[in-house]
């Protein structure tokens, strides 16, 4: 089952045109300010729509049980310590102060399994800060993540582990990617592989494949690092450590044409 697509272009017109049948005409400020949601809304929701035919793709290929989008929260500049300034996400959540996080968008993820809606929900609910998780690792790295089995994640590297071990989710694959119609903006796609590949050949292979989907279905859409994806794609391989840690090294992987 697909996502909806969201523009709010249409409601900020909405409001305007209520505002002249009461006589309250809107500004030439109010207008420009209007024209700038609206080519900034269609930009995303073109990058969205092509994402999300990825995600599709994948999902309906594959049998992928889920995949979905993850976005760079609202933020503001805040003082940092010692002088200078930071970034920190908007939200009211007391989890995110003085963080750069990450919200997932309702306009781009693919559900094959039923069950993942509840693991959907709880995704909705949680913001991930950069580095955590295999999306959030992603978007550090503005490249590509694998981690053959996330349950054995800490809560702290990833706050949504025991949903994902609630559902038996085990190995994800993410990667980030920008759009020239929203510039530098950042969308990490995060695909949640089949339980039932285990073996580490296979989930390469499966790697492969879905580098080579992202690759053919790209238009406005490239790596958020400047990697260019060819024969191969360079992946940040992770694993848990013999001292309860997270080693991770890079590797290419084939892409079939």
């Amino acid at each position: 089952m697909t996502s909806p697509k969201i523009s709010y272009a249409s409601e900020v017109d909405k409001v305007c045109k209520a505002l002249e049948a009461v006589s309250l005409k809107s500004s030439e400020i109010l207008d420009h300010t209007s024209l700038q949601i609206q080519i900034c809304n269609e930009g995303r929701q073109t990058a969205l729509t092509e994402i999300l035919e990825i995600l599709t793709v994948v999902c309906e290929t594959h049998k992928l049980p889920l995949a979905q989008t993850w976005v760079p929260c609202m933020h503001r500049n805040v003082l940092a310590y010692g002088g200078g300034l930071k970034k920190s996400c908007t939200s009211f959540d007391g989890s995110c102060m003085e963080q750069v996080c990450m919200s997932t968008t309702d306009a781009a993820f693919y559900i094959v399994d039923a069950p993942m809606w509840h693991f959907r929900e709880a995704c909705v609910e949680h913001h991930l800060q950069k580095g955590q998780g295999v999306a959030g690792r992603a978007f550090l790295s503005r490249n590509a993540c694998f981690y053959r089995d996330i349950t054995q994640f800490c809560k702290t590297d990833y706050p949504l582990v025991h949903y994902a071990r609630m559902f038996k989710l085990t190995s994800c694959f993410a990667i980030c990617l920008q759009s020239t119609h929203t510039g530098n903006d950042d969308y990490i796609l995060e695909f949640f592989l089949p339980p039932s590949i285990t073996d580490s050949y296979e989930q390469r292979t499966l790697l492969g494949s879905l580098l080579a989907i992202i690759k053919n279905h790209f238009q406005s859409l490239k790596v958020a690092s400047g990697i260019i994806l060819e024969e191969e794609g360079l992946v940040e391989m992770v694993q848990a450590s013999t001292n309860k840690g997270l080693d991770s090294r890079l590797e290419c992987i084939r892409i079939p044409r």
